[in-house]
């Protein structure tokens, strides 16, 4: 089972993601607005376990947004999160 895990929550600036894997992966981290809209798209062709990413928040305004992991090759989704950006 894989878990994904955020922080800051509430964040300012950027936020850092990781999950828990047990091989490489090629996983896309979309940050999307209440109505859906995608306004960050991160895609990481070779997430290694134990990979910490970051995404940056500077241009979106304050709100709450949803972010999705996925894998690119399968679809699979690993954890879709409600964050706070002050």
């Amino acid at each position: 089972i894989k878990k994904v895990f955020i922080y800051p929550n509430p964040a300012q600036d950027r936020i850092f993601w990781y999950m828990t894997a047990e091989k490489i992966y090629h996983i896309v981290a979309e940050l999307s607005d209440m109505n859906g809209r995608v306004l960050i798209r991160q895609d990481v062709k070779r997430y290694q376990p134990g990979d910490i990413k970051e995404i940056s928040l500077n241009h979106i305004a304050s709100g709450i947004y949803n972010i999705r992991i996925r894998n690119n090759s399968s679809g699979e989704r690993y954890g879709i999160i409600r964050i706070i950006k002050q």
